[in-house]
Parts: structure tokens; C-alpha cells; sequence
């Protein structure tokens, strides 16, 4: 929490509009699930390492997603991460609409 208060603070000072929060998606503070729930997304970071995480948040955004929205899959193809790509074929997700990276990444795009 220390950690996402303070880069917050960093990313107000420069104008970004990015923010980070921290918790264990979908049970977020009531808050911060109302803010994001609101939104669309034009690109997600998805680094969750597990199975139901990463399902729930799929399912999440994919009706928030913006036209040509990225999102980034951390851990894909990474060793003894194999409920994130479990997830993905689960999920039915078309990868030819993606791109993976040397370093475990699924990189796709809406």
C-alpha cells in the first residue's frame, strides 16, 4: 500500500492520468471497484500469475475495452506460472490477435 500511495503521488506531480491500486482483483475496496467499473480501458497490464485472477479479470474489461486496446499478459509463458495461459485458452482467446514475448509475455490487442 506504501508502495501504490507513493507512486500515485509521483504520477500526480506529473500530470499523468495513470493511476495504481493496490488489492486482490475483483474483491477491491468499494471505492476503488466503483471508480473502475465506469471506465474504458485503451490498455491493460495484467499481472495476476494465477488462474482465477486472470479469468475474472478478462472478464472484467472485455465490454470496457476501447477500439484497438492493448493488453499485456504477464507471465504467459513463464515456468511455474501455467494458470495464466490455462486461463487464456479457457478464456478462448483468439492469439493470433497477439504477439508473445521472449520474456513470458502475451501482448493482445482488441
Amino acid at each position: 500500500e506504501i508502495m501504490t500511495k507513493n507512486l500515485n503521488e509521483v504520477l500526480v506531480k506529473k500530470n499523468s492520468k495513470l493511476e495504481t491500486i493496490v488489492g486482490y482483483f475483483p474483491n477491491l475496496d468499494t471505492k476503488d471497484m466503483e471508480k473502475i467499473s465506469n471506465l474504458k480501458f485503451s490498455f491493460v497490464h495484467l499481472d495476476f500469475d494465477l488462474y482465477q485472477p486472470t479469468i475474472d479479470c478478462f472478464n472484467f474489461i472485455k465490454d470496457r475495452l476501447e477500439k484497438n486496446a492493448i493488453i499485456l499478459v504477464d507471465d504467459y509463458n513463464f515456468i511455474n506460472q501455467e494458470g495464466v495461459k490455462k486461463a487464456v485458452a479457457d478464456l478462448k482467446i483468439d492469439l493470433d490477435k497477439g504477439i508473445q514475448t521472449q520474456s513470458g509475455q502475451l501482448i493482445l490487442y482488441s
